[in-house]
């Protein structure tokens, strides 16, 4: 009876290929969306969280009450915390280059691995060097800016610019631009900024490396106890915030691929309930000769399971070129660009979804098809 059935579907595979053509199209579309959505989904999540761990390197983040006035002389404290591996301390500011508006970034020599991922001209800079800068890449595309430029910098709350030299090109990793600011990078030694500023002696913040394992809320604590008007912040707590817009932006799109799927169970359904009325002959036939309604909805599930197999094949090969696709659109909608996250057990998942979708709109015209009356339909004849 198996392989009969199998012989039925295939036939009227074959016959109606204009119908077979529509409903595998159907599932196709809406199982590309899904695709396509779930690993740009997936994807804004793993590149988020990773944004958000090389924008901050330390797992605790310490600030004072304004602008530039966390004392030097309270780092130390940081670091004989048992626990911190490191304290990084950075002073961070608006400023102007060559009429755009700049973050200035002051970092010691020995943090630029904190800051900088990597250098695409010139490098960094020495604990000795002075009247020097590290430019991101962005500005010095746009500003056509090269290493061994003399530039002019003014920080916003300066009554001065300050001329400095162009040690190296980089791409900064503490993309601060990525969650919010659109202002590229300007990179010069601690005491640079200081000086500019005219704050010697302290920093925007510092930012607390910790040994693996170290639970970060201890630490907080201890900070808390020695300075309880710093403002303190954990690193995973910007991660969970992160993962909860993402979430949130994950079940919209999820929503949006709803109805493309809804488009596929209805045409896959109604596919299949044309088939069984136009072969209400056959089933009677089949019925008279000792077939079981069970053996009469097998039938029609295969037949809707060549569907879902072939249109989910094509959905998903459609969903990793769309994924891509979707890739480019976000970056030109000036939104930080992710790296793509596809992995095989999001294209077997969509696979799964295109056969339960195919095999379960042709439930309910299965059961209608074991129930057709053998007499019944004779008597129609």
């Amino acid at each position: 009876m198996l392989w009969i059935s199998l012989k039925f579907a295939l036939r009227d595979f074959k016959l109606r290929k204009f119908a077979s053509a529509l409903t595998i199209i159907a599932i196709m579309s809406g199982l590309a969306a899904f695709t396509a959505l779930r690993i740009a989904s997936v994807s804004m999540e793993v590149t988020a969280k990773y944004m958000v761990e090389r924008a901050l390197a330390g797992e605790v983040i310490v600030y004072g009450d304004g602008l530039l006035d966390l004392s030097e002389l309270a780092l130390p404290d940081f670091e004989r915390i048992p626990g911190v591996k490191r304290v990084v301390p950075l002073v961070i500011t608006l400023g102007y280059m060559r009429g755009s508006m700049v973050l200035i970034v002051g970092a010691k020599a020995s943090d630029l691995q904190f800051v900088v991922e990597n250098y695409v001209a010139g490098g960094g800079f020495n604990a000795s060097d002075e009247g020097v800068a590290v430019l991101d890449q962005v500005i010095t595309r746009d500003k056509n800016i090269g290493v061994g430029d003399i530039v002019l910098l003014k920080p916003q709350a300066a009554k001065a610019a300050y001329p400095l030299r162009v040690v190296g090109v980089a791409y900064v990793s503490l993309e601060i631009q990525g969650m919010g600011s659109a202002a590229p990078y300007v990179i010069v030694p601690l005491r640079e900024a200081q000086h500019m500023m005219e704050k010697e002696g302290y920093v925007t913040l510092a930012m607390l490396v910790l040994d693996k394992g170290v639970d970060p809320e201890r630490v907080v604590e201890m900070v808390r106890g020695e300075y309880p008007n710093a403002k303190i912040f954990k690193r995973e707590d910007i991660l969970k915030v992160v993962t909860k817009v993402v979430s949130l932006i994950d079940t919209l799109l999820l929503a949006v691929t709803f109805i493309g799927l809804a488009v596929a169970i209805m045409g896959t359904a109604n596919t299949i309930m044309s088939n069984v009325r136009e072969h209400s002959r056959e089933i009677a036939i089949l019925r008279a000769l000792g077939a079981k309604g069970s053996h009469v909805a097998l039938i029609f599930i295969l037949e809707s399971l060549f569907y879902g197999v072939i249109g989910g094949i094509l959905g998903v090969g459609l969903g990793v070129l769309g994924a891509f696709s979707s890739k480019d659109l976000i970056r030109e909608m000036g939104m930080p660009a992710f790296r793509l996250q596809i992995e095989w057990g999001t294209l077997l998942v969509s696979f799964a979804v295109a056969v339960l979708v195919s095999v379960g709109s042709s439930i309910y015209p299965s059961i209608r098809a074991s129930r057709i009356s053998p007499v019944r339909v004779m008597k129609n004849e």
